[in-house]
């Protein structure tokens, strides 16, 4: 199954393909995406270096002149 859920295999096709009732596979899934967010949580947002330029932040538009 775990293979299946890495692939993207959604939980409707699935039931065809493994020998499981349906609400097995369903938790199998939701316990899955759990483990999944509560590692994301785990994690840095950022790791290494993080860079930024003007044009995150907005920068000058072309063709406007800054002079009124």
């Amino acid at each position: 199954m775990l293979e299946l859920f890495v692939l993207g295999v959604p939980v409707y096709r699935m039931r065809f393909r493994v020998d499981t009732s349906l609400p097995a596979v369903e938790r199998f899934f939701r316990l899955a995406r759990a483990t999944l967010a509560l590692q994301e949580e785990c994690r840095e947002p950022f790791q290494g270096a993080v860079e930024c330029d003007e044009t995150t932040f907005g920068g000058r538009r072309k063709g406007m002149s800054t002079d009124i």
